[in-house]
């Protein structure tokens, strides 16, 4: 039998909202504190991707999930952002295979020495090919937007992008990457406030050092460190 075939149960149903809530929830993946996010924004919601990725079962699962949204769209290389971003296109490019029984390679950008997202492996196998840009969470998009000029540039068709969580709140779509279709498996409704408007700060409620970016914050804000 082909390993192609294994697990495979066809017509495949689609998780509901209440399941994949249920992962994050089991895996302890959502966080309620004062947290400073990738961009620097600060919120009082963190969803740790890490803590769902540590496990491949539960990765796989929800892979496989966003590997079906695609399978008829004929996409034939998944690329992802180092980090986070390596082991989903890695999964659903595993579930996309399966799927459709095309072999579909997984690919990754990642930054240079200065700090640019660059595709160093495997640029000749992406030209003039239909790709599917994966990421873990979107908070701002940059990241998201940057993979896709890279991929872009680099001659890739790019078919649409689909996060793990999308934590925007709206603020990033389609229109804003300059694609026709972005997906998100989760979407978390999450306040994303400036420093200075931050009512967190406001009421001096201790930094988690522990998950985001809060340990670097503190050091450029050594003022806020004793707040408990």
């Amino acid at each position: 039998m082909s390993l192609r075939n294994i697990d495979m149960v066809l017509p495949y149903i689609p998780l509901t909202a209440e399941e994949i809530d249920k992962i994050f929830a089991e895996k302890k993946a959502i966080f309620k504190g004062h947290f400073i996010y990738a961009a620097g924004g600060h919120g009082d919601v963190y969803a740790d991707k890490a803590e769902i990725t540590f496990w491949p079962f539960e990765t796989s699962i929800l892979c496989r999930d966003i590997a079906w949204q695609w399978h008829d769209k004929n996409i034939e290389i998944v690329v992802g952002p180092a980090i986070g971003g390596i082991k989903l296109a890695d999964r659903v490019a595993e579930w996309l295979t399966r799927f459709t029984g095309k072999e579909i390679p997984a690919l990754y950008t990642e930054k240079d020495d200065d700090g640019k997202q660059v595709l160093k492996r495997g640029v000749d196998k992406i030209k003039d090919k239909r790709t599917l840009v994966i990421e873990d969470i979107v908070n701002t998009g940059k990241s998201l937007k940057n993979t896709i000029v890279v991929c872009t540039k680099a001659g890739a068709k790019i078919v649409g992008c689909h996060s793990l969580v999308d934590r925007s709140s709206e603020t990033v779509t389609a229109k804003t990457l300059g694609i026709r279709v972005f997906l998100a498996l989760k979407k978390m409704d999450v306040a994303n406030y400036t420093e200075k408007k931050c009512p967190l700060c406001k009421l001096k409620v201790p930094i988690n050092t522990d998950r985001g970016h809060g340990e670097k914050y503190l050091k450029d804000h050594p003022e806020k460190a004793g707040w408990k």
